[in-house]
């Protein structure tokens, strides 16, 4: 059995680092419902999402504290 954080940085190898907007609106485009963005690092990342289809943010935590 995988230790707890070498689980975590398995599925995070997994993951795509590389992730753009016109990525995002492709995907919400294909879901065809509601989406939201989690992760947010400021307001100009926000306008970005909901220009490209997103219904909500999530703001980054990290983002939050430092406000």
């Amino acid at each position: 059995m995988c230790e707890p954080i070498d689980l975590a940085f398995r599925i995070g190898k997994q993951l795509a680092q590389d992730v753009t907007w016109v990525d995002a609106e492709h995907l919400i485009n294909a879901w065809g419902g509601p989406c939201a963005i989690k992760g947010i690092m400021s307001p100009a990342d926000g306008v970005h999402a909901f220009d490209h289809g997103a219904t909500a943010v999530i703001a980054a935590y990290n983002y939050i504290k430092k406000s």
